[in-house]
């Protein structure tokens, strides 16, 4: 129904999970890792349900007073088990995600710097991730240079983003971020070693940020997960961190998420597509396709 929801293959997923073909939902899916010390942009008086990943938000919701949100997990974890084939927990080289840009996010990254710093620290060969909004040839130049192997996203809309990138990170035996995002946790789900690299050789940051409060709350984040987030603990603690966020508690069976989101309910179904239009002529569909 809410143009986010088809958003990284996330509702295609889930629908594939409950054994139906995808469709409007009545509700909203959360669609990407929120950072706790966020968690009051999502006090919100909701008519649908929101579907998070887990239940610290739920519960920190609900306290609040804001009800009709209900934790099932992350779409990712349904993933992994519709796919069990292509988990690779052993890998080969280093796959690197620098920061993105979005509609409220600016991100500059020093690719110089950043290459620098993986190919002292990291064993080859390399991989560099773009998100498509940031897939441009001033952000490949570096890498061109050094022979890396240049990947990116398609649109956030592709039916295929999710799985493209679980067969990305799948196919690495390290995996480096320049911020704290789901795809630091979806790396540590599937036992990769997960680095986070924010510093260049000169202690300067390789990333600009545009919203001081993201940083803010990424600072807050990162010194409360030190060893984890730095690789210093072991791959089960991270495993077990990602089990937290990802919401792994909170997995259905296919019968009982069916139920839970409305899937095959005829009055849903109607009622969710005739919203996902009226939301759509108010919207447009540039939200919905991810050119925004």
């Amino acid at each position: 129904m809410y143009p986010d929801n088809n958003w990284y293959s996330h509702r295609k997923i889930l629908a594939e999970y409950c054994g139906i073909e995808d469709r409007e939902l009545l509700g909203s899916i959360q669609h990407g890792w929120i950072n706790p010390q966020n968690y009051d942009s999502f006090l919100i008086k909701r008519k649908f349900n929101l579907y998070c990943w887990n239940d610290r938000l739920s519960n920190y919701s609900i306290k609040k007073g804001f009800k009709k949100i209900i934790p099932i997990g992350a779409p990712y974890l349904y993933l992994c088990k519709l796919n069990q084939d292509l988990v690779n927990t052993k890998g080969n080289g280093t796959i690197v995600f620098p920061s993105h840009s979005n509609l409220e996010d600016f991100q500059k990254v020093n690719h110089k710097g950043l290459i620098d710093i993986i190919e002292n620290k990291f064993e080859g060969p390399y991989k560099v991730h773009f998100y498509y909004t940031d897939f441009f040839p001033e952000n490949m130049i570096e890498y061109e240079k050094r022979g890396w192997e240049i990947l990116s996203s398609n649109s956030r809309s592709d039916n295929n983003f999710l799985i493209n990138l679980l067969k990305n990170l799948s196919n690495a035996k390290t995996v480096v971020s320049t911020d704290i995002s789901s795809i630091f946790f979806y790396a540590m789900y599937i036992n990769k070693k997960v680095f986070l690299v924010r510093k260049d050789k000169d202690n300067k940051d390789l990333t600009y940020i545009y919203r001081n409060k993201l940083l803010e709350y990424t600072n807050e984040f990162i010194k409360e997960n030190r060893k984890l987030i730095e690789g210093e603990s072991k791959q089960e603690d991270q495993k077990k961190l990602a089990r937290i966020e990802l919401g792994e508690n909170f997995i259905l069976k296919p019968s009982d998420l069916k139920k839970v989101l409305g899937l095959g309910n005829p009055i849903n179904d109607l009622t969710s597509k005739i919203l996902s239009k009226i939301i759509n002529i108010k919207q447009g569909n540039a939200l919905k396709v991810g050119d925004l």
